[in-house]
């Protein structure tokens, strides 16, 4: 794993206190929104508060349990980047990863570039993350996006798969690409 820092080195799916990293505590995700600044650029994470996750990973793999840090995201402005959870899965990596792991069902739209999930799966979907994750982040006026680079290095978080780099990346990234290949085709 070349390119962490010896803290973290070998800690796939850890718990991490972000606070030594600038980070608020997390925060359910409807209570973060409501507090995400307007205009503030930075780098925000989402971290697992149950084992919900884990219990969906085989058990040949690295474990993600409660209080994992699961994904890093960057954002000019904060507020409107940072709550996947009131998204789509076609406008949110976050929100694929999850579903390919949940082995939901995509749906191709016409001239989409990646699958939605068919709507009672987004309302399962959003449930799912209202329910098991907790939502945190650090105002970075400069530099948030190489501040975002270095927690993805030091933490590989098992959500961020673009580009895969430890064994339990490459199985998310393998059920993402499972759900776009068994996603339902457009309605024409």
């Amino acid at each position: 794993m070349v390119g962490r820092s010896a803290r973290y080195a070998g800690r796939v799916g850890c718990v991490v206190n972000l606070r030594d990293e600038g980070f608020g505590l997390a925060k359910h995700p409807e209570v973060a929104y409501d507090l995400l600044p307007d205009d503030q650029s930075g780098v925000y994470a989402w971290t697992v508060t149950t084992d919900a996750l884990d219990s969906l990973v085989p058990e040949n793999l690295p474990r993600i349990p409660s209080g994992s840090v699961v994904y890093i995201g960057k954002a000019n402005k904060l507020r409107k980047r940072a709550p996947h959870h009131r998204w789509t899965s076609s406008s949110s990596s976050l929100r694929r990863n999850l579903a390919g792991i949940m082995g939901l069902q995509g749906l191709w739209l016409p001239r989409a570039s990646k699958p939605r999930l068919v709507q009672e799966h987004e309302m399962a979907l959003s449930l799912w993350m209202r329910s098991n994750l907790a939502l945190s982040w650090r105002a970075v006026d400069e530099g948030y996006v190489q501040f975002e680079k270095l927690l993805l290095s030091k933490l590989t978080p098992p959500l961020n798969v673009d580009p895969p780099e430890t064994e339990l990346q490459w199985w998310v990234y393998g059920q993402l690409q499972k759900l776009k290949d068994e996603a339902l085709p457009p309605h024409q």
